[in-house]
């Protein structure tokens, strides 16, 4: 989890995927990064990485927690699980048409077992 990483400020001034990547980018020095969510209606500039292991994580965060992003101080930690953040149902280069089409797989997959 990155907390102040965005204004929504940014956000009107369309920088979404240009933070992504950056966040991305960064990332991957600790290992392979699965997905970079950010949460473009939470004040705080939250944005999620998943990493295909715990080590990286933590790597991420010892790095990161502190440090300043864009004259922001970055929080860093390991998501606990039960955080609730929103953002909105807009997509970004195509990832949430394959993300609703594999949903719409999944429920007919689901009436056909019925």
């Amino acid at each position: 989890m990155l907390k102040h990483v965005f204004t929504l400020d940014d956000i009107i001034s369309n920088a979404l995927s240009e933070i992504k990547d950056d966040m991305r980018e960064e990332c991957e020095k600790f290992g392979t990064v699965t997905n970079v969510v950010l949460y473009d209606k939470e004040e705080s500039g939250v944005v999620t990485i998943r990493f295909d292991n715990a080590v990286s994580a933590k790597a991420c965060v010892e790095v990161l927690n502190g440090r300043y992003y864009d004259h922001k101080k970055l929080v860093a930690y390991v998501a606990q699980g039960n955080e609730k953040f929103q953002k909105s149902k807009k997509t970004d280069a195509g990832a949430g048409e394959d993300e609703e089409a594999r949903l719409e797989q999944f429920s007919r997959d689901l009436e056909e077992d019925d």
